[in-house]
Protein backbone atom coordinates (compact mmCIF):
# COMPACT_ATOMS: atom_id res chain seq x y z
CA UNK A 1 0.00 0.00 0.00
CA UNK A 2 1.68 3.72 -0.82
CA UNK A 3 2.31 5.05 2.32
CA UNK A 4 2.57 9.37 2.40
CA UNK A 5 5.48 8.74 5.12
CA UNK A 6 7.62 7.17 1.80
CA UNK A 7 7.72 10.70 0.10
CA UNK A 8 8.94 12.28 3.23
CA UNK A 9 11.80 9.30 3.67
CA UNK A 10 13.06 9.29 -0.25
CA UNK A 11 12.72 13.38 -0.39
CA UNK A 12 15.31 13.36 2.42
CA UNK A 13 17.90 10.71 0.60
CA UNK A 14 17.66 12.29 -2.41
CA UNK A 15 18.20 15.36 -1.13
CA UNK A 16 21.67 14.58 0.78
CA UNK A 17 23.02 12.74 -2.38
CA UNK A 18 22.24 15.91 -4.26
CA UNK A 19 23.60 18.10 -1.17
CA UNK A 20 26.79 16.06 -1.50
CA UNK A 21 27.27 16.64 -4.90
CA UNK A 22 27.50 20.37 -4.17
CA UNK A 23 24.02 21.35 -6.22
CA UNK A 24 23.53 25.11 -5.57
CA UNK A 25 20.20 24.59 -4.47
CA UNK A 26 20.74 21.94 -2.25
CA UNK A 27 23.72 23.92 -0.53
CA UNK A 28 21.93 27.03 -0.18
CA UNK A 29 18.60 24.94 1.53
CA UNK A 30 21.20 23.15 3.96
CA UNK A 31 23.10 26.52 4.87
CA UNK A 32 19.29 27.56 5.61
CA UNK A 33 19.51 25.57 8.49
CA UNK A 34 23.10 24.09 9.45
CA UNK A 35 25.20 26.82 7.91
CA UNK A 36 28.67 26.25 7.57
CA UNK A 37 28.49 22.60 7.25
CA UNK A 38 30.45 20.70 4.26
CA UNK A 39 28.16 16.86 5.01
CA UNK A 40 25.57 16.22 6.65
CA UNK A 41 23.84 13.18 8.04
CA UNK A 42 20.42 11.20 6.79
CA UNK A 43 18.66 12.71 10.23
CA UNK A 44 20.29 16.27 9.51
CA UNK A 45 18.61 15.93 5.73
CA UNK A 46 15.39 14.42 6.98
CA UNK A 47 15.29 17.98 9.45
CA UNK A 48 15.73 19.54 6.37
CA UNK A 49 12.81 17.96 4.58
CA UNK A 50 10.48 18.04 7.83
CA UNK A 51 10.73 21.94 8.35
CA UNK A 52 10.65 23.00 4.86
CA UNK A 53 7.07 21.08 4.79
CA UNK A 54 6.24 22.73 8.08
CA UNK A 55 6.79 20.48 10.73
CA UNK A 56 9.11 21.25 13.55
CA UNK A 57 10.88 18.01 13.40
CA UNK A 58 11.25 15.11 11.99
CA UNK A 59 9.79 13.33 14.44
CA UNK A 60 6.88 15.21 14.38
CA UNK A 61 7.08 14.96 10.67
CA UNK A 62 6.61 10.64 10.97
CA UNK A 63 4.17 11.02 14.03
CA UNK A 64 1.75 13.21 11.99
CA UNK A 65 -1.98 11.73 11.11
CA UNK A 66 -1.69 10.53 7.23
CA UNK A 67 -4.23 13.39 6.88
CA UNK A 68 -1.73 16.07 7.95
CA UNK A 69 0.87 14.28 5.60
CA UNK A 70 -1.48 14.78 2.35
CA UNK A 71 -1.65 18.27 3.46
CA UNK A 72 1.74 19.04 4.05
CA UNK A 73 2.34 17.87 0.52
CA UNK A 74 -0.52 19.37 -1.12
CA UNK A 75 0.67 22.78 0.57
CA UNK A 76 4.20 22.14 -1.26
CA UNK A 77 3.06 20.88 -4.34
CA UNK A 78 0.04 23.02 -5.22
CA UNK A 79 1.27 26.25 -3.81
CA UNK A 80 -1.27 28.61 -6.75
CA UNK A 81 -4.41 26.64 -4.81
CA UNK A 82 -6.05 28.76 -1.66
CA UNK A 83 -6.99 25.23 0.19
CA UNK A 84 -3.65 23.25 0.74
CA UNK A 85 -5.94 20.67 0.57
CA UNK A 86 -6.75 20.19 -3.19
CA UNK A 87 -4.55 19.13 -5.92
CA UNK A 88 -5.36 20.67 -8.98
CA UNK A 89 -6.05 19.52 -12.54
CA UNK A 90 -5.69 22.38 -14.58
CA UNK A 91 -8.77 24.38 -13.59
CA UNK A 92 -9.88 25.49 -10.01
CA UNK A 93 -13.05 24.13 -10.56
CA UNK A 94 -12.40 20.74 -10.53
CA UNK A 95 -10.43 19.39 -7.49
CA UNK A 96 -9.56 16.73 -5.44
CA UNK A 97 -9.69 16.96 -1.80
CA UNK A 98 -9.46 15.89 2.02
CA UNK A 99 -12.21 16.00 4.90
CA UNK A 100 -12.32 19.45 4.80
CA UNK A 101 -14.27 18.99 1.35
CA UNK A 102 -17.03 19.09 3.76
CA UNK A 103 -16.19 21.45 6.01
CA UNK A 104 -14.31 18.89 8.93
CA UNK A 105 -11.53 21.00 10.50
CA UNK A 106 -10.15 17.86 12.19
CA UNK A 107 -9.96 14.30 11.22
CA UNK A 108 -12.93 12.61 12.00
CA UNK A 109 -16.09 13.46 10.22
CA UNK A 110 -19.06 14.85 12.41
CA UNK A 111 -21.47 12.53 13.61
CA UNK A 112 -24.46 15.08 12.28
CA UNK A 113 -23.08 14.78 8.60
CA UNK A 114 -25.61 13.07 6.08
CA UNK A 115 -22.62 11.58 4.08
CA UNK A 116 -25.13 9.14 2.38
CA UNK A 117 -27.17 12.17 0.96
CA UNK A 118 -24.19 14.53 0.62
CA UNK A 119 -24.25 16.74 -2.83
CA UNK A 120 -21.26 18.68 -4.17
CA UNK A 121 -22.85 22.11 -6.38
CA UNK A 122 -20.02 23.04 -8.58
CA UNK A 123 -19.89 25.75 -11.30
CA UNK A 124 -20.77 23.51 -14.09
CA UNK A 125 -23.09 21.46 -11.86
CA UNK A 126 -24.16 18.95 -9.18
CA UNK A 127 -21.67 16.07 -8.68
CA UNK A 128 -23.43 12.71 -8.09
CA UNK A 129 -20.49 11.53 -6.62
CA UNK A 130 -19.54 11.43 -2.64
CA UNK A 131 -15.39 11.66 -2.25
CA UNK A 132 -14.21 9.96 0.79
CA UNK A 133 -10.40 9.44 -0.26
CA UNK A 134 -8.28 9.89 2.56
CA UNK A 135 -11.45 10.63 4.87
CA UNK A 136 -12.27 9.49 8.58
CA UNK A 137 -15.83 8.47 8.07
CA UNK A 138 -16.06 5.98 10.84
CA UNK A 139 -18.32 8.16 12.66
CA UNK A 140 -20.73 8.76 10.18
CA UNK A 141 -23.57 6.15 9.31
CA UNK A 142 -22.80 4.82 5.69
CA UNK A 143 -25.13 1.84 5.77
CA UNK A 144 -27.20 3.49 2.95
CA UNK A 145 -24.11 4.37 0.73
CA UNK A 146 -23.94 3.33 -2.72
CA UNK A 147 -20.44 2.62 -2.96
CA UNK A 148 -20.59 2.66 -6.78
CA UNK A 149 -21.70 6.07 -6.38
CA UNK A 150 -18.49 6.87 -3.87
CA UNK A 151 -14.73 7.21 -4.43
CA UNK A 152 -12.39 5.53 -1.44
CA UNK A 153 -8.42 4.60 -0.82
CA UNK A 154 -6.70 2.53 1.32
CA UNK A 155 -6.87 5.34 3.67
CA UNK A 156 -10.44 5.92 3.73
CA UNK A 157 -11.53 5.08 7.68
CA UNK A 158 -14.85 2.58 7.90
CA UNK A 159 -17.05 2.75 10.73
CA UNK A 160 -16.22 -0.11 12.76
CA UNK A 161 -19.81 -0.60 13.41
CA UNK A 162 -21.11 -3.07 10.73
CA UNK A 163 -24.74 -1.94 11.15
CA UNK A 164 -23.26 1.36 9.33
CA UNK A 165 -21.92 -0.05 6.38
CA UNK A 166 -23.08 -0.95 3.13
CA UNK A 167 -24.79 -4.37 3.80
CA UNK A 168 -21.86 -7.28 2.78
CA UNK A 169 -19.76 -4.21 1.72
CA UNK A 170 -15.58 -4.86 1.76
CA UNK A 171 -13.23 -1.94 0.64
CA UNK A 172 -10.41 -4.05 0.11
CA UNK A 173 -12.30 -6.69 -1.96
CA UNK A 174 -14.35 -3.89 -3.30
CA UNK A 175 -11.40 -2.67 -4.94
CA UNK A 176 -9.53 -5.44 -6.13
CA UNK A 177 -12.13 -6.96 -7.78
CA UNK A 178 -12.39 -3.49 -10.07
CA UNK A 179 -8.87 -3.38 -11.17
CA UNK A 180 -8.61 -2.23 -14.97
CA UNK A 181 -9.10 -5.65 -16.65
CA UNK A 182 -8.15 -3.55 -19.38
CA UNK A 183 -4.90 -3.33 -18.51
CA UNK A 184 -4.10 -6.44 -17.67
CA UNK A 185 -2.65 -6.12 -13.86
CA UNK A 186 -3.36 -9.40 -12.86
CA UNK A 187 -1.87 -11.37 -15.86
CA UNK A 188 1.43 -9.25 -14.77
CA UNK A 189 1.43 -10.16 -11.06
CA UNK A 190 0.98 -13.93 -12.07
CA UNK A 191 4.33 -13.34 -13.87
CA UNK A 192 5.88 -11.85 -10.87
CA UNK A 193 5.39 -8.08 -12.29
CA UNK A 194 4.35 -5.80 -9.68
CA UNK A 195 6.51 -3.34 -9.95
CA UNK A 196 8.33 -3.55 -6.79
CA UNK A 197 12.66 -2.94 -7.69
CA UNK A 198 11.82 -0.87 -10.80
CA UNK A 199 12.95 2.86 -11.00
CA UNK A 200 11.53 3.93 -13.80
CA UNK A 201 8.12 3.31 -15.82
CA UNK A 202 7.18 3.91 -19.65
CA UNK A 203 3.39 5.41 -19.68
CA UNK A 204 2.01 5.56 -23.17
CA UNK A 205 -1.36 7.33 -21.66
CA UNK A 206 -2.21 9.76 -19.97
CA UNK A 207 -1.65 10.32 -16.04
CA UNK A 208 -3.27 12.03 -13.29
CA UNK A 209 0.33 12.80 -12.06
CA UNK A 210 -0.85 15.54 -9.54
CA UNK A 211 -2.38 12.60 -7.65
CA UNK A 212 -0.56 12.31 -4.64
CA UNK A 213 0.01 8.19 -5.51
CA UNK A 214 1.41 9.10 -8.47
Amino acid sequence: MFDYIDVFKLEAKCFLKDFRKKYPKEVDLAAKYFSGKSDLSLMQAQHIIAKEYGFNSWDDLISAEKWDLAGALNAKQNTRLTSPLKIWYGSDEYNYSTPERFGIKGPAVRKDLDLVHYTEVHSYGVSSYIHINNCDVSAADLSGLDVSKATFDDFTIWPQDKSKTPKDFNSQEFMEIRKNPGLGIRQLHKQGIDGKGRNVAVIDAGVLRLHLEY
